[in-house]
Order: structure tokens, then C-alpha cells, then sequence
């Protein structure tokens, strides 16, 4: 099934992408994927785009500030905070601490990233299910 809207995966480690496309291309989902290293290019990425977003998957740890300092400059921004892209920690490892930091910004999901491949595919086309299914105000 293929998916409407992009899906952007920022994390500062290459392998990641390149792990991740690979997730994306085990998937039931045919999605189109675009990586970003950098918060700030994800950001301004964010900003200048009409293109439908389906989600967004980021790291709790960027380069320069966390997944959460990341997420409030989504939230103030009210061109895309409009567009009400579902936001995901989509991370290696995460304290109890750090989850209840990010749930306190409109994030809706936070999931540790399974060490194997097909537990990976597995975990994300339950995420896409999900957001297939649930309804949207900019559907």
C-alpha cells in the first residue's frame, strides 16, 4: 500500500538513514523517505514545504539540542504546527526521564528502535498502520 505524505526521519547518524531505508523498503508500505542529519535543515525543510507530510520520526539526541528542544521549535512555528504532523521519538535508548519530558510537547508516540531488521519492520509498519488508520484534520 502506498502511503500519501512523506515520511522524514531526522537522526544525526548516517548508518541510521541508511538502516532505516532499508526498514522502509521490508515494509507493507510503499513510502517515500527523506533523512535529515541536521535539526536545522529538517527545520527549514519543514518550513518551506508544501509537500504532505505523513510523519515525522526523530531521534531524542540530535547534534544541537535535543529531540524535545527540536520539537518546541516545531510547536512555535505556526505554519507547521497547523499541519499537525504526527511526531515520534524513534530513538536507541531512552530514560524514564526523557519520555516524560517529551510527552509534555504534543509528541505522540516514543519507541525504542529494536536492534534487529525485522523486529524493525515489524515495529514500523505497526506505527503506519496506526496512523493510516486514525483520522486526521488535514485529511
Amino acid at each position: 500500500m502506498k502511503i500519501i505524505g512523506k515520511i522524514i526521519l531526522i537522526n544525526p547518524n548516517d548508518d541510521e538513514h541508511i538502516l532505516f531505508q532499508k526498514v522502509i523498503s521490508k515494509s507493507c508500505y510503499e513510502a517515500e523517505l527523506i533523512c535529515f542529519a541536521s535539526e536545522q535543515t529538517a527545520l527549514q525543510y519543514l518550513y518551506s514545504t508544501d509537500e504532505k507530510i505523513f510523519l515525522i520520526l526523530c531521534s531524542y539526541n540530535l547534534l544541537r539540542i535535543t529531540g524535545v528542544e527540536f520539537k518546541k521549535e516545531i510547536e512555535a512555528n505556526d505554519k507547521i504546527r497547523k499541519k499537525a504532523i504526527p511526531f515520534l521519538f524513534y530513538s536507541l535508548s531512552a530514560s524514564k526521564t526523557q519520555v516524560s519530558e517529551a510527552y509534555k510537547y504534543n509528541v505522540q508516540g516514543f519507541f525504542i528502535q529494536p536492534l534487529e531488521v525485522s523486529e524493525q519492520v515489524e515495529m514500523v509498519d505497526n506505527i503506519i498502520a496506526y496512523w493510516l488508520l486514525n483520522l486526521h484534520p488535514n485529511n
